[in-house]
Order: C-alpha cells, then sequence, then structure tokens
C-alpha cells in the first residue's frame, strides 16, 4: 500500500492530536485519549486494510510525542513533570497544614503488628523518632531497631 492511501488515516489523526495540543489535559488525559480516539480510527483502518509498518510506526510516533508533552512537535520532556517541580498552591497550603492534622491523627495499638516504635504516636505525645531525634537514626537505640513494631519489642 503506497502512502498515498493511508495520509488521510495519518492526517485525520494529526489534526485530532494538533486540536487537543491547545487545551491542558493532564498525562491521564491525553493518555484517555490516545487510547479511545486514536486507538478506535486506527483500528477501524486496520479492519479495513492492511496498513504498512511505516504507518503504523507514523502514528505511534505521534501518540508518543503527544502523551509526553501534549504537542506532536517535541517529546522531550513530559508537561506533568515539569509541573510538578513547582507544585500547585493547593499541595503547598496542605503541605503546610500537616503538622496541625497530626494533632488529630492517633493510633490505637491493640495487638501492635500495625504500631511501629518509633514513627507512629502511640503514647499520645508524638513520635518518639522526634523527641529522640538524630540518636536513633545514629544507632539503635535501647536495641530497638527503626522499623520495629510494638509486637516485636521485647517484654511484650
Amino acid at each position: 500500500m503506497s502512502k498515498l492511501y493511508y495520509e488521510p488515516l495519518i492526517d485525520k489523526i494529526r489534526t485530532r492530536m494538533i486540536s487537543w495540543s491547545s487545551k491542558s489535559f493532564s498525562f491521564a488525559g491525553r493518555l484517555q485519549l490516545i487510547q479511545s480516539v486514536i486507538a478506535s480510527i486506527s483500528n477501524f483502518w486496520c479492519s479495513v486494510f492492511k496498513l504498512p509498518k511505516r504507518c503504523l510506526e507514523s502514528i505511534e510516533r505521534m501518540c508518543f510525542a503527544f502523551l509526553w508533552s501534549g504537542s506532536l512537535h517535541s517529546a522531550t520532556k513530559s508537561k506533568d513533570i515539569a509541573a510538578s517541580n513547582r507544585g500547585s498552591w493547593i499541595w503547598k497550603k496542605l503541605l503546610k497544614l500537616r503538622p496541625l492534622a497530626a494533632t488529630f491523627i492517633q493510633h490505637e495499638i491493640q495487638s501492635g503488628k500495625d504500631t511501629f516504635f518509633w514513627f507512629d504516636d502511640w503514647l499520645g505525645i508524638g513520635p518518639l523518632i522526634r523527641i529522640t531525634g538524630d540518636i536513633v537514626m545514629e544507632r539503635k537505640l535501647l536495641g530497638i531497631e527503626l522499623d520495629s513494631l510494638i509486637l516485636r519489642i521485647p517484654g511484650n
């Protein structure tokens, strides 16, 4: 099959992607468009014609570029990765509220199999790692490993 016959398919897919490029879709949104719209168009053409490898490779290149960069011209860097370096304003606000939220979190020991000795607030005074600080990080304090559960502490 010559390029003349499958060029309308390439043009149709290119036109769709160019129209989507002006919108700010997330990575998941772009993936959904490729999986539903582009795959449907390609599958229809594949059911009617035996498309050559270079046609399928061209479609794949366009999908790759659109998925990772949001445009057909550059596939070097994801929009989402670039945006995540800055972080959204709401995420920054939530991170600032983390210490306030921590005061409302309590851990019920029960059997001790899900409660970490150093990292969970099982005494009501906060995680012990905050009280002891770096001394625990440098060596085992009281012979208790950093990843120890209450259940495994000697004497329980």
